[in-house]
Parts: C-alpha cells; structure tokens; sequence
C-alpha cells in the first residue's frame, strides 16, 4: 500500500510541475505580486530591521529571503517561481513524512 501512495504522489506531483511549466500561461496573480513586492524591499533595505518593518502580509520573511536568493535562478520569471514554491511544498511534506514516522516508528502504513 505504501508504494502505491507514493506512485499516487509522484504521478500527481509531476502532473502539477507539468501543468504550471507548460500549460500554465497566466501571470502572478492573488497573493503573489503582494509577496514578491518584499524583494524590492530586500533590494532597497537589507535584511535588517528597516526591511522586517515595511514587510507586506502576515507570512513574514521567509517566502522573500527564498525568492530573493534563488532569483539569479528563476528571474522572479512566473514559471521558475511557481516551480520553486512546488519543489518546497514537496520537501515540507516530505519532512512532515518523515518527523511522524520517527516519532511513531510503529506505524508502517
């Protein structure tokens, strides 16, 4: 069962990165002008004080400081982006996977 669960998760996994790199034409749109509005910040201030201060939106820095450092990377270009918030949404699961099976060992399922 476990293999299955993850062929599951790698078939979706590759049809998400495949939408968002070839079919996906639209600009950013909702939150993420907003949030990458925080890179002219960086550029502008640092990562002192003065940037925490005029930060946009609640999720703090941490989504700016990633785009920020990987943007000789991706151009803050919208596919290269979006990729890059997939291939983190996949760790973050992955160390979510891998702190439950170390606290519950038992659990083989």
């Amino acid at each position: 069962m476990k293999n299955f669960n993850v062929f599951i998760g790698v078939i979706g996994f590759s049809f998400i990165a495949l939408y968002t790199l070839v079919f996906n034409q639209n600009p950013f749109c909702y939150d993420e002008p907003y949030y990458l509005s925080n890179l002219n910040l960086i550029k502008n201030f640092g990562f002192g004080e003065e940037f925490l201060v005029k930060l946009n939106g609640p999720a703090g820095p941490l989504h700016a400081y990633i785009h920020y450092l990987l943007s000789p990377l991706t151009n803050v270009d919208v596919k290269p982006t979006r990729l890059v918030n997939i291939i983190f949404g996949v760790l973050i699961l992955l160390m979510i996977f891998k702190t439950i099976s170390v606290i519950n060992p038992g659990n083989k399922n």
